[in-house]
């Protein structure tokens, strides 16, 4: 284990804090935190950020959502094509991340990073 885990829960707070604020957590929080400030790989900490939201996601944030009224059921059918596409990109996408290098992925992640938080930023 790369730290306390008091830290990791904390970190995992964080992540579910966003998660449930912005609905992002995962790739923005969690897989930078666990590169820079507990030292694991890009690819440790990408794939331990996946298994971080199994549980969570589909349990506690979602309910909290539909109890509020924010997603109904005509979000359904929209969710579970989502899902669909979602699991036919991770399965392709991660049967090849082994042929990637860290700092290439990192790379990668970076360049994703700014160009999300560019067109933000300068949204109307």
């Amino acid at each position: 284990m790369h730290g306390s885990w008091m830290l990791f829960v904390a970190l995992g707070a964080l992540v579910g804090g966003a998660a449930g604020f912005f609905g992002v957590g995962g790739g923005i929080i969690a897989v930078p935190a666990l590169v820079y400030l507990f030292g694991f790989s890009q690819k440790e900490a990408q794939g331990t950020s996946l298994m971080m939201m199994i549980p969570p996601l589909g349990l506690v944030a979602v309910y909290e959502y539909w109890r509020q009224q924010a997603i109904g059921p005509k979000d359904l059918g929209v969710a579970a094509m989502l899902v669909v596409g979602f699991l036919a990109g991770s399965l392709v996408t991660s049967s090849f991340i082994g042929k990637v290098s860290d700092p290439v992925l990192k790379k990668a992640f970076a360049v994703l990073l700014v160009f999300v938080a560019a067109r933000m930023f300068f949204d109307k």
